[in-house]
């Protein structure tokens, strides 16, 4: 059983490489496609944020991975990731920030219903629940936010206000990437056996971080950089404002909760607040579609492989 361990370990540093870097213009892509940072700037402030949140609050999703999965075993856990795995490959190719949140607990549902376990209903409703919450709210929220900002910064001078913006954009990228550290990260560190080797599964999780933000970045960033919207400072910043809001609430709670859900619900929320309305419908509709059909993929993939493998 020794070398599942071993597999097991292989498929969380990948799957944690390619979430890094799937979800890196989540996080720090308005500041570079903006250009208030460079691309090497802006991935290093992400790297920061995503260890950071790692540390301080990465073991918050132990209870929510209980709940949702009370039969675990090395072999089952590699299935999970295994699964995230070959979506988050598909998502890499198609340059589609995908949730890693709804991908795992998805193959997860996929799993209890082969071994026919017991996971806690009440939980997966709130859980359920929270993910179309989250985005409903955050829309709605960014749209409102927006209108009164917009209004409230026509009053005050145009180059103050642009450094305050830049300024809170900094602040709020980081916060996201802290959020997505904790959470999302988070959600694969819950699922590696680290009760004896903390610090080296620890490591494992900051050198995937590393090498997925750095290599696995670029045509994520090319897509949400100029393909969703072309990003305005204020909406840039009511979108990771939010975002980071809902995540945060949902880590607290032991949810697993998509930072790129959110933060695409958001864009496309604050955006609406414009007069001129600037989205891209057929690239968030693409998104939007591409998370439907990764989900049932994730579901039927855990299904299959819990069948044939466990």
């Amino acid at each position: 059983m020794q070398y599942l361990l071993y597999v097991l370990y292989i498929l969380a540093f990948l799957v944690a490489a390619l979430v890094s870097g799937n979800n890196l213009p989540v996080c720090t892509g308005s500041l570079i496609s903006s250009n208030i940072m460079s691309r090497k700037k802006g991935i290093a402030m992400a790297i920061i944020g995503y260890a950071a949140g790692l540390f301080v609050e990465g073991d918050l999703l132990k209870i929510g991975l209980s709940s949702i999965m009370p039969v675990n075993s090395y072999l089952l856990s590699s299935i999970v990731l295994l699964t995230a795995l070959v979506v988050f490959m598909l998502a890499h190719y198609a340059k589609v920030p995908q949730s890693l949140s709804i991908t795992m607990s998805m193959a997860i549902f996929g799993l209890d219903i082969a071994l026919r376990s017991s996971p806690d209903t009440g939980f997966i409703m709130l859980m359920i629940a929270a993910w179309i919450a989250a985005s409903a709210f955050a829309a709605a929220l960014s749209f409102a936010t927006m209108r009164y900002s917009y209004r409230l910064l026509n009053k005050r001078n145009i180059w103050g206000t642009i450094r305050t913006l830049k300024l809170l954009l900094i602040i709020f990228s980081f916060l996201t990437a802290f959020t997505l550290g904790a959470n999302t990260i988070g959600f694969i560190y819950a699922l590696v056996p680290h009760q004896t080797g903390t610090a080296y599964v620890q490591l494992l999780m900051i050198l995937a971080i590393i090498i997925g933000s750095v290599a696995l970045s670029r045509r994520e960033l090319q897509m949400m950089g100029t393909g969703i919207v072309a990003m305005r400072y204020l909406n840039s910043l009511v979108s990771q404002v939010v975002s980071t809001a809902f995540v945060e609430a949902a880590t607290l709670l032991s949810i697993p909760l998509s930072n790129a859900q959110t933060y695409v619900s958001s864009i496309f929320g604050s955006t609406a607040g414009y007069r001129t309305h600037l989205i891209e419908k057929k690239t968030v509709l693409a998104i939007i579609r591409s998370w439907f059909l990764l989900a049932a993929l994730s579901l039927a993939l855990g299904y299959a492989m819990t069948v044939i493998l466990a």
